[in-house]
C-alpha cells in the first residue's frame, strides 16, 4: 500500500535534484551559478498547500513559550524548513535570469 503522505530529506532530496536538473536544462551555457540557482530554488518556494494540525500549532505555542524556538522563525519554517519546491516558478526565474 502506497502511503498518502511522505516527507523528510530521504523524499525531497530526489525531487529538488529533479528541479536543478530542469533548471540547469534552461541554461545550457551555465550562464548561472551554483549560487544563484540555489537562490532561485529558495526564493521559488513556498508554503502553499501546507497547514499546521491543531496540535502542531499547540506545540508550536509551547516550545515559544519555553524559548525552545526563536520567534522570528515561524511555525511553517520550524515545520516544514524551506517549504514546498516549486519547478515551475523556478524554471520560470531561471528563463527570466537569463533574458
Amino acid at each position: 500500500m502506497a502511503p498518502g503522505w511522505v516527507e523528510g530529506t530521504s523524499f525531497a532530496s530526489p525531487a529538488v535534484a529533479g528541479v536543478v536538473a530542469l533548471m540547469k536544462g534552461e541554461d545550457p551555457q551555465r550562464r548561472l551559478n551554483r549560487y544563484r540557482l540555489v537562490t532561485i530554488l529558495k526564493s521559488t518556494a513556498t508554503y502553499d498547500g501546507l497547514s499546521l494540525s491543531p496540535a502542531e500549532a499547540e506545540r508550536y505555542r509551547s516550545l515559544l513559550q519555553n524559548h525552545q524556538v526563536a520567534a522570528a522563525i515561524p511555525p511553517e519554517q520550524y515545520f516544514f524548513g524551506s517549504g514546498l519546491v516549486n519547478a515551475e516558478a523556478a524554471i520560470r526565474e531561471v528563463r527570466r535570469s537569463l533574458k
